[in-house]
């Protein structure tokens, strides 16, 4: 029973990057034709706030989609297993656990020296009316999230702060957040090969995530983070 818990949370957690899918999808047929026939021509593609190339565009979808496919997978695999496991008419005379309640998220500080790396993802939830305030470097961040209040804060690993590259940016950040609030849930969103090998450098500084999958990024908006 608690492997079927589980997995019924994990597929309610799919609701919101699907809701997000969703939208991009319906973007994406609205645009098709464009790409499609500039992508040859270095148009420049206008979203929200960031200009994109063609190139830049479909790249970020596609690594959108494919991840919550990659993800679903999953969910349709692990189902599979569980009902091969249990004896025939378990799972039908159980009562479901319960699943929790998303957690209310109006706005989000996603600090990124190159936000146009996430604006199909950012403009997705700012459709889903959730503000997103954007900061390009640790010193900015730290002066927005003092002046208001943040439902919860993303921030990327590595990036420019002044004239280098710092590489732990983000790690430095948490621990900055944290001295002034405890409780915002915090995410870093990195790539691949960071997650790993800086996950414990993450959790010790505080923060509630690392991740480098959006569906997973998405799933922490709705059914909130275990420290």
């Amino acid at each position: 029973m608690e492997n079927l818990g589980t997995i019924l949370q994990g597929v309610a957690s799919l609701a919101w990057p699907l809701l997000i899918a969703f939208i991009l999808i319906s973007f994406r047929a609205s645009i098709k034709n464009v790409l499609d026939s500039a992508r040859s021509r270095k148009f420049i593609l206008k979203v929200g706030n960031n200009e994109l190339t063609m190139e830049e565009a479909s790249e970020q979808q596609r690594i959108l989609v494919s991840d919550l496919q990659k993800q679903v997978v999953a969910i349709q695999e692990s189902l599979k297993m569980l009902t091969q496991a249990q004896p025939s008419g378990t799972l039908a005379s159980e009562v479901p656990p319960t699943i929790p309640k998303p957690s209310a998220v109006n706005s989000i500080l996603w600090v990124d020296d190159n936000p146009k790396n996430n604006a199909y993802l950012t403009e997705s939830l700012s459709e889903l009316g959730i503000e997103v305030i954007t900061a390009l470097s640790t010193a900015e961040a730290l002066e927005k999230f003092r002046s208001r209040k943040f439902d919860r804060v993303i921030t990327d690993l590595g990036r420019k702060e002044g004239w280098r590259y710092n590489s732990t940016a983000g790690i430095e950040l948490v621990k900055e957040i944290r001295k002034i609030d405890r409780d915002v849930p915090i995410v870093i969103y990195t790539s691949n090969d960071s997650v790993e090998s800086n996950r414990l450098l993450a959790k010790a500084a505080g923060a509630n995530e690392i991740t480098a999958s959006p569906t997973a990024l998405l799933n922490t908006l709705q059914v909130g983070l275990t420290q």
